[in-house]
């Protein structure tokens, strides 16, 4: 991916990576209340072999006790209507679900049941940033 940052990924190993360095961002922003609203392939850059870093923070927003509604920031644009929760609003798990999306588009050319599984877990929205992470170190080792 270095130089073009939407070419495929053609190995399990870097597609591991990047689901890691999207979740440790995620972690890193829900820990303290913000959320990315920005989560795509384009968004995320190789810096080195198998090393991946979550670029684009323009999007990013505080996550206060009202949810932010899909409606407060023009950049939601890019953001499908099933990232957000039942009642419309973007959440931390809107995150995630962007994130297996993202996982998903980059997913195509490999084979693998432990990602498969993964993916339809963030996309289900049933794994925190936390989760995710215990799930990429215990269940889906590249």
């Amino acid at each position: 991916m270095h130089g073009r940052r939407t070419q495929a990924i053609y190995v399990m190993q870097d597609l591991h990576a990047v689901a890691t360095a999207c979740c440790k961002a995620a972690q890193l922003l829900h820990t303290v209340k913000l959320v990315h609203r920005d989560l795509r392939l384009p968004n995320v850059v190789q810096v080195g072999h198998h090393d991946y870093m979550v670029i684009d923070l323009e999007s990013v927003a505080y996550l206060t006790d009202k949810p932010l509604h899909k409606d407060f920031h023009n950049v939601l644009k890019t953001c499908s209507i099933e990232a957000l929760d039942a009642t419309g609003h973007f959440t931390t798990l809107s995150d995630m679900y962007s994130i297996g999306v993202l996982l998903k588009e980059a997913y195509v050319t490999l084979s693998s049941p432990q990602a498969a599984t993964f993916i339809q877990k963030l996309m289900a929205k049933e794994l925190t940033a936390e989760a995710a992470l215990e799930y990429l170190q215990h269940e889906w080792l590249p």
